[in-house]
């Protein structure tokens, strides 16, 4: 099977996954809280490549659900190095703290090159455990399978990849 409609039938199982899991979760929401359940982490691998500092938030009052991270990151060794962009949007499922999060965005780096391509632009997804304190401030934690999907000449290619996450919800 050629990479490209490997790709495809990839890009339709996760998107088939994404849509089961959030219709099948209608009524798991029942915790509301008086803030969008916002954090700030710092993420080893994952969208920002190397590293990453974010914020992530929910789009609702909720402690799960969907909402979105937005993050910047990057490294440079010996003058030659690059700057990444990660930004995603995800939805947590799950109650009393622990979710399983799945999320997909882009993340934007010149001076990063792992495909063989001009593109600077990688799409990114997210399927990982968060443990994050329910309904205060305190200490967040997340670990993720990451893949990075390139977006080349030769169509798109795919580059598994991991994080882990640590920070504080405000």
């Amino acid at each position: 099977m050629k990479a490209a409609a490997l790709a495809k039938v990839f890009f339709a199982f996760v998107l088939l996954t994404i849509s089961t899991l959030v219709y099948s979760q209608g009524n798991e929401r029942p915790m509301k809280t008086s803030a969008n359940a916002s954090q700030m982490y710092f993420e080893l691998g994952g969208a920002g490549i190397i590293y990453s500092f974010n914020y992530d938030g929910r789009f609702g009052k909720h402690e799960n659900g969907i909402g979105m991270r937005v993050g910047i990151g990057g490294a440079s060794i010996d003058g030659d190095g690059y700057f990444a962009l990660p930004v995603q949007l995800n939805y947590l499922i799950g109650t009393k703290g622990k979710y399983f999060e799945i999320g997909g965005g882009v993340t934007y780096a010149p001076g990063l090159d792992l495909f063989d391509s001009d593109n600077p632009t990688y799409g990114t997804l997210s399927f990982g455990f968060r443990k994050q304190p329910l309904g205060k401030k305190g200490f967040a934690f997340r670990v993720a399978f990451t893949p990075i999907i390139g977006f080349g000449q030769d169509g798109p290619s795919f580059l598994p990849f991991a994080g882990v996450s640590w920070g504080f919800r405000f």
